[in-house]
């Protein structure tokens, strides 16, 4: 995080008082409380989803908690639900009714590599991009 994320917005830097910087701290609450409003809609989305099976909501619940910027690998996510069916996460992660919400594109191959994508890898390239984690 920034150095000044949390001081007061405006003055001193060309803004006029009273206004609020991309990082002032107001801002930066509200983006939290967004960002955990849209995981529980989505967490009880995904609860409730009866056309999933319990593999694949453990698979989208671990995914969900991923932060914004962050990968993990298919391995990673089925240690996470006490597995070892790692090609078995990456076909739930296909079916993923809620991408790009239930954020799939931050799971990767073991070997660092894209892996694949239900929308297409340009795709899960520019969500990536998008967070910083790969160079265009």
């Amino acid at each position: 995080m920034p150095e000044d994320a949390h001081k007061s917005a405006g003055g001193g830097r060309g803004e006029p008082q009273g206004t609020e910087r991309q990082d002032s701290p107001k801002k930066f609450n509200n983006m939290i409380n967004t960002t955990a409003k849209i995981k529980k809609k989505y967490r009880d989305k995904i609860q409730n989803n009866k056309g999933l099976t319990s593999f694949q909501k453990n698979v989208l619940l671990t995914v969900l908690e991923i932060p914004c910027g962050e990968v993990r690998s298919y391995a990673w996510v089925a240690s996470e639900i006490d597995s070892r069916a790692y090609r078995a996460v990456g076909q739930a992660l296909k079916r993923n009714p809620y991408a790009p919400h239930v954020p799939c594109h931050r799971v990767i191959s073991s070997d660092g590599s894209i892996g694949g994508y239900s929308k297409g890898l340009r795709e899960k390239r520019r969500l990536l991009y998008k967070e910083g984690i790969v160079s265009g």
